[in-house]
């Protein structure tokens, strides 16, 4: 199961809980997204990559179906090192959308890691019921 399904999941356990609206998931990931900053615009901050270099990075991406970094360092574009500092900074920057919902005051820090355990437990408990032997 990948992560963004997991995480697509407990958004959706914490609205059946009733502890957060559909409104304020959609808001969060909004927030989120525009404060969140793509590797290409940071490379770009950076005098890295031009707007053309993004242009032809994106076009390729695409067509072959890679992420960003790696079709910039097929393309020679930038070097796994630069990629792999790009993406350390992104992520370090990076705001969840859990945080943001405790910073819109929509949910409690203390009950989201909370309602967290408990959603793992469940998840288990989902795992281990279906495993047949």
């Amino acid at each position: 199961m990948s992560w963004a399904t997991i995480d697509q999941r407990f958004a959706q356990h914490l609205m059946d809980a009733g502890l957060i609206t559909q409104r304020d998931y959609h808001k969060a990931l909004r927030m989120c997204a525009s404060m969140n900053m793509p590797i290409g615009s940071m490379a770009y901050q950076r005098s890295l990559l031009t707007y053309h270099d993004i242009v032809r990075i994106i076009d390729y991406q695409v067509e072959n179906d890679l992420m960003f970094g790696e079709a910039a360092v097929k393309l020679g574009l930038l070097t796994q090192q630069e990629v792999d500092s790009l993406l350390a900074q992104q992520a370090k920057l990076r705001v969840s959308v859990y945080d943001m919902l405790v910073s819109m005051g929509a949910l409690d820090r203390q009950r989201l890691k909370e309602e967290y355990k408990l959603f793992l437990k469940e998840q288990v408990k989902k795992d281990t019921e279906t495993v047949e032997f």
